[in-house]
């Protein structure tokens, strides 16, 4: 019935629980597709003692390291039963999880389950879920309730139809390394008619040294996901519309902006300039403008208004305080060197 895709890359790690957790599902009728790109640690070597001991498993080996998408687009390639679900191989399923996204009776395009975050020892940290369950046709109150969860953007937690990737040759694009999934199941929900939202959290998701769910570090990860979003944008607008001027869509856009905003502030290993840089594309660019009158709406109570007016002044007052400190550090190499030259006078 289901066709597990796992793309692989240095994995050893967790690969061999991430592995046993699909092997020990419940429901057994699945075929599991490892596909190791290219690892240089021990991950192929444990992908093939586990074909060994079990005929469900498929091993791919990538010739050369091409990314996750391009893993997972290998995976589809040979995928053979009626429904694709995707693990990372890091990750782990819940023993009930194909057996919750199982129902004899539906026949949805597309089933979202909620997720639990865990640390790198395992350890429980939180979950997205929504509240409530829903059958039914997929339209833009569901997407918003579906966005506003959390439980949107990412390729695993979800049942798709094999069917519908085929035949629309919907691939993840190997030149996106950044909301690479969230653009995959855009393209895939204007295909969708049905979809089921299941109030369960059965997928965990593992976080590495502090880091999250939409999370970007560096300018270049801002800038491409600025562009992703714009395709995204462009894509649900097409079947979905409006969606992405509702205020559940918004708040993902400030979220990961302002997430950003603040790594930016807080990392050390990053100069002054760079700071200053990475700031001003922020302000400058498209959804800036737009966040702050947006941000500043719906962020009508008390509490809220002093968060926001927090994060502007921040905002102002951190470019200022950054064009200072380049300023000092100039006026210092100026007199350091005018004090150097009288030494010789």
């Amino acid at each position: 019935m289901f066709s597990v895709i796992v793309p692989i890359y240095n994995s050893e790690k967790y690969l061999g629980s991430c592995i046993t957790s699909i092997l020990d599902q419940t429901f057994q009728d699945f075929e599991l597709i490892l596909v190791d790109d290219s690892s240089t640690d021990s991950s192929l070597s444990i992908c093939n003692e586990y074909a060994k001991k079990d005929r469900r498993i498929i091993v791919v080996c990538q010739n050369k390291n091409e990314g996750v998408s391009s893993a997972r687009n290998a995976g589809l390639q040979i995928a053979s039963r009626p429904y694709i679900v995707f693990c990372d191989s890091d990750d782990l399923l819940d023993r009930d999880y194909l057996k919750t996204l199982t129902n004899p009776s539906d026949n949805e395009d597309l089933v979202f389950l909620g997720i639990k975050i865990i640390s790198t020892s395992g350890e429980f940290i939180k979950q997205y879920q929504t509240s409530d369950g829903y059958v039914g046709q997929c339209n833009n109150e569901i997407l918003k309730k579906i966005i506003n969860d959390k439980i949107f953007a990412s390729a695993w937690a979800k049942r798709l139809k094999t069917s519908i990737i085929k035949k629309n040759n919907i691939r993840f694009k190997r030149d996106i390394n950044f909301g690479e999934d969230t653009l995959f199941i855009s393209e895939y929900l204007i295909h969708c008619s049905t979809i089921r939202v299941v109030p369960k959290s059965c997928y965990y998701y593992r976080i590495h040294n502090g880091s999250h769910l939409n999370e970007i570090c560096t300018l270049k990860e801002f800038n491409t996901f600025n562009q992703t979003n714009d395709l995204i944008e462009h894509t649900l607008e097409e079947f979905y519309h409006d969606i992405t001027k509702t205020s559940e869509w918004k708040k993902r856009i400030y979220s990961i902006t302002f997430n950003y905003l603040f790594k930016v502030l807080k990392n050390d290993k990053i100069s002054n300039i760079e700071k200053i840089r990475s700031l001003r594309v922020i302000f400058k660019h498209r959804n800036y403008p737009r966040l702050y009158s947006e941000v500043k709406t719906s962020l009508s109570g008390e509490g809220n208004s002093l968060i926001f007016s927090l994060w502007i002044r921040s905002s102002i007052a951190t470019l200022f305080i950054f064009h200072c400190a380049i300023l000092k550090e100039k006026l210092t190499r100026i007199f350091i060197y005018r004090k150097n030259d009288k030494q010789y006078l």
